[in-house]
């Protein structure tokens, strides 16, 4: 009874961050039974090594910017600085995306077997990128109810079409990433419409930094190698 009253008087952004949180985590372990069933072990076994190489190209991906720049912007309210800030860090993520996208292509490691999911890899680890630097940014500007509302929006609608297309259709590790690639598209667009129609960003502020290398990218080097090594000991624990 005295942990129901605790809950029940947590305000109620607290307790929306911790049902989205919940539902995160309970998605995640549902996820696990059905796709399992419908991929076989074995398929299941290579999703979760993909999964774990497109989570090693986030800290990549994200330069460090979600530290050094979009949480910086919590005390900043002109919606100039804001917009100026959001769209040179997309900018130069997405730049960094393409090189990379570019020199893999380059390298002519297309030659190797299912070398279409390296596709899916880079693609799924920008579209999440981007999403992070978006999450940090409502964050940033202390909107934790939309940032709960689009984390929950966000899972459920990854296992609902799942779920569905698991019924109606085969399931397949390449189906799978597809459907990753839709449900980030849907969760983006839908950040995108909230910031613009709330005034928190505007298209007529978004302009080019003339040194957008040595205040975006240099800041965040440090970010990176932090990141890569933390990711390192977690995917060793799932080889």
């Amino acid at each position: 009874i005295n942990k129901k009253m605790i809950f029940l008087n947590l305000s109620n952004k607290i307790k929306l961050r911790f049902i989205s949180e919940l539902t995160v985590k309970l998605v995640n372990f549902l996820l696990v039974p059905i796709i399992t069933y419908k991929i076989g072990i074995n398929e299941y076994g290579t999703y979760i090594v993909l999964h774990s190489i497109i989570n090693g190209f986030l800290p990549i991906f994200l330069l460090g910017v979600n530290f050094t720049i979009i949480k910086k912007l919590a005390s900043v309210k002109d919606v100039r600085v804001n917009s100026l800030n959001v769209f040179n860090s997309l900018f130069l993520v997405t730049v960094f995306f393409i090189l990379l996208l570019i020199g893999f292509c380059f390298f002519n490691l297309l030659s190797t077997e299912n070398y279409y999911y390296a596709y899916y890899v880079f693609v799924i680890s920008y579209l999440i990128t981007i999403q992070l630097i978006f999450f940090e940014f409502l964050r940033s500007k202390f909107k934790s109810n939309i940032y709960s509302f689009f984390q929950i929006l966000d899972s459920c609608f990854f296992i609902l079409i799942i779920s569905l297309l698991g019924i109606f259709d085969n399931l397949s590790i390449t189906k799978i990433l597809s459907l990753i690639i839709l449900n980030k598209i849907v969760g983006l667009l839908g950040v995108v419409i909230y910031l613009l129609n709330s005034m928190i960003i505007k298209f007529k502020y978004f302009s080019f930094e003339k040194q957008i290398i040595k205040k975006y990218l240099y800041p965040g080097i440090i970010f990176i190698f932090l990141g890569i090594s933390e990711w390192l000991v977690n995917f060793s624990d799932k080889i």
